[in-house]
């Protein structure tokens, strides 16, 4: 895993997958306010096509309280254009897993 120069709050890692057909990379933003982090591959293209999973909610005191409806999940979704920046909402843990071309 490699940790990627991120500045301010957000905190960055990175993998390949096995194959190298695929980087994965988890992204954690506690403020609230939306971040577009700059990404830089070297050795790689990416297509700026993949997926992303995104933890997040309103604020960052929400919780799932046992026996209630889950309050904070997790929400799936294509990924296009993600090839240079990657952007991130507010108190969230995002994951991004791009195609390498």
């Amino acid at each position: 895993m490699n940790q990627l120069p991120v500045e301010g709050l957000v905190n960055a890692m990175g993998a390949w997958t096995r194959d190298r057909k695929s980087l994965t990379v988890g992204l954690v933003n506690p403020t609230r306010a939306s971040a577009e982090i700059p990404l830089e591959v070297a050795g790689a293209l990416l297509t700026g096509s993949g997926t992303r999973w995104v933890l997040a909610d309103e604020g960052p005191e929400a919780y799932n309280h046992p026996g209630r409806p889950p309050a904070v999940t997790i929400e799936k979704g294509a990924v296009r254009g993600a090839d240079k920046t990657l952007a991130v909402p507010p108190v969230s843990v995002t994951i991004f897993r791009l195609e390498v071309e």
